[in-house]
Order: structure tokens, then sequence, then C-alpha cells
């Protein structure tokens, strides 16, 4: 739970969700939920911190988002942590060999982009109007990146991109 001055009262609360429902697969898991308010203008209670858990299924393991921190963001377009957990190949001094979890965060795009990026625009001039293009709507996107490489379990490399900046973008 995140509680301070300058956050009001942004908390994460406990939201179980059943996965797999009337399968012998069924599992019930704490997906969180954030409530509460924020003390700044144009801030919302939102995730922070979220991370997926693995349940298995019929067919395979099945990722399920949870949100474990909560916190106050302005109500625009931001990176939020997101983690992934991959079994990497280590060999160890000794040569042994072992599958270790590593832990990545991916991080993902939330929130919202204010308003239109670009104006709509009038052919072949402000004064003479005789096509106007439609103003483009902007959404928000990674507009930075890297990428995590590692050896998986079949000895082959592994890359998981991963997000390093958001912002508003059109297109």
């Amino acid at each position: 739970m995140l509680r301070n001055a300058s956050c009001g009262d942004c908390r994460r609360w406990p939201k179980p969700m059943t996965v797999l429902p009337g399968s012998g697969y069924a599992r019930v898991v704490d997906v969180g939920g954030c409530e509460g308010k924020c003390s700044g203008t144009n801030q919302e209670c939102v995730p922070t911190v979220n991370f997926s858990v693995a349940v298995n299924g019929p067919n395979g393991a099945l990722l399920i988002d949870q949100i474990k921190e909560c916190g106050c963001q302005d109500n625009r377009c931001y990176r939020q942590n997101y983690f992934e957990s991959h079994l990497e190949l280590k060999v160890g001094n000794n040569g042994s060999v072992e599958a270790v979890h590593k832990l990545i965060d991916v991080g993902r795009c939330v929130g919202a982009c204010a308003g239109i990026m670009l104006e709509s625009i009038c052919y072949p001039s402000p004064d003479l109007c005789w096509l106007r293009t439609a103003p483009q709507k902007s959404t928000c996107a990674p507009v930075s990146s890297s990428t995590s490489i590692f050896t998986g379990l079949d000895g082959s490399l592994v890359s998981i991109a991963t997000v390093e900046e958001c912002g508003c973008i059109t297109g």
C-alpha cells in the first residue's frame, strides 16, 4: 500500500479472480486494483508496478497480470514497470549448468495523451481552404526501447524487447 502527503489516499486493494473456473486447473489469483484520491490536479490513482504470474492450464502456462503497487500519476502517458520472469541457462565456473529465473522489467506504456497532437491543415493555404486534413489523435506508445539478451534453456539466445521511455505519438 502506498500512502503519502503528495499522493493523497491512493492504495492497492485485493481483487481475487478465479482463473480457468470449472476446470481441474482452477486457481484464485489476487490480480489487485487501485483506488483512492490523489492530491495533485490531473492525477489519478493507477498501477505503478505490475507482475505476471503463470497459472498452469490444459494448454500450458497462462500469464495473468497482477498489480503489485499503486501510486498517483499525472493523467498522461508514462512508463509503467512491468516484470516478466524467464528461465535462463547459467553455466557455473566448475562447468555445472542450471536454470535460473531471470526477472526482466520490460515496461509498458499506459495513460492518456491529452487532446490532439496535430491540428488539421488547410490546402493550399490557411486563407484559401479547399481541402482540410483530418486532425490526428495521439496515443501513448514506446518512443525508445532496448533489448535484453540471455541464453534460453535450449541453449539459444533469447531476445526480449524492453520499453525505456513512453510518449504521445500520432499515426
